[in-house]
């Protein structure tokens, strides 16, 4: 299942300017993403999973 910005922010808790500036910087740690069209831009909601184990603190 693919998330729209605002629909994988608010899954991760944070704000969807948040989730567009990690983009834009090209953020080290960030989420993937895929670009689809020119300005398409879907996450992918088992890569937004893997992604918060990661952060997990063990």
């Amino acid at each position: 299942m693919y998330l729209t910005t605002k629909e994988a922010a608010k899954f991760l808790g944070i704000s969807h300017k948040t989730l567009e500036k990690w983009r834009s910087l090209g953020t080290d740690g960030a989420p993937p993403y895929i670009r689809l069209r020119n300005r398409v831009i879907r996450y992918n909601r088992e890569d937004l999973l893997q992604y918060l184990e990661k952060l997990k603190h063990k």
